[in-house]
């Protein structure tokens, strides 16, 4: 059976919101779970807590075919993990197009160490079974966790 399960890296890290002038999201990681204070959907928003996260190339096809299907919340549950070697996530995704016929399939994959300029894809991970995805901006200023930070931005988990 493949290993559908990693634990995070422990960081704390922006991602760059030019959808409006919110300000930026700030991520913290840790090995089990993943919090992000996210101002780009409105003031003092939160999100709730996910186990994994995982970095994303901009320019790679399952990067875009993940979008695709995160856009499109009928195919939302059509994003599997494959299996997990090394540093690597190995996604399979899924959709198929009514106005198209057509079924297509990619399978790529992402890393999981934090990479700036890389985007972000969150998760609950229940032993590779994947819900409540968020799609996320560019990595930057990538640093330690920073528990003062933490407790000031989200009030703890």
């Amino acid at each position: 059976m493949a290993v559908k399960t990693w634990s995070n890296i422990e960081c704390s890290f922006h991602t760059q919101n030019k959808r409006n002038n919110n300000g930026d999201s700030h991520y913290f990681v840790l090995p089990n779970r993943v919090r992000r204070y996210c101002p780009i959907n409105g003031p003092g928003h939160k999100d709730i807590t996910k186990t994994s996260v995982c970095y994303l190339d901009p320019d790679s096809v399952i990067r875009n075919a993940i979008l695709d299907c995160w856009r499109h919340r009928e195919y939302r549950g059509k994003i599997h993990i494959d299996k997990v070697v090394g540093d690597f996530v190995i996604f399979k995704v899924d959709t198929y197009t009514l106005h198209e016929n057509v079924h297509r399939s990619t399978t790529g994959f992402c890393f999981i160490k934090p990479t700036d300029g890389y985007v972000t894809f969150d998760f609950i991970n229940d032993r590779g079974a994947i819900s409540h995805t968020h799609f996320g901006h560019a990595v930057y200023g990538i640093d330690k966790f920073d528990q003062e930070a933490f407790n000031t931005e989200l009030g703890g988990w």
